[in-house]
């Protein structure tokens, strides 16, 4: 998605000027905030990808078990 934000950074601000007839400042806005976002979901990824405690039942809690939710990515 970056990418393309990058590559079609003019033409995403050329449509949103025909569009919205908005000031300078609000084009550039409009591809910066998701490209904001897009970098920091890249440099928060792998922390949220780490494993996790879950509960378990106190039956189970009580003789030693434990659980942990492991997380993947959908794209592979």
């Amino acid at each position: 998605m970056a990418k393309m934000l990058n590559q079609n950074n003019a033409v995403f601000q050329d449509t949103i000027s025909k569009d919205f007839k908005t000031a300078l400042e609000e084009k550039v806005f409009e591809v910066a905030a998701p490209l904001a976002t897009i970098e920091f979901t890249n440099m928060q990824l792998k922390e949220w990808m780490n494993p996790i405690s879950a509960m378990v039942p106190k039956a189970l809690a009580a003789s030693g078990h434990t659980a942990h939710v492991i997380r993947r990515h959908a794209l592979q």
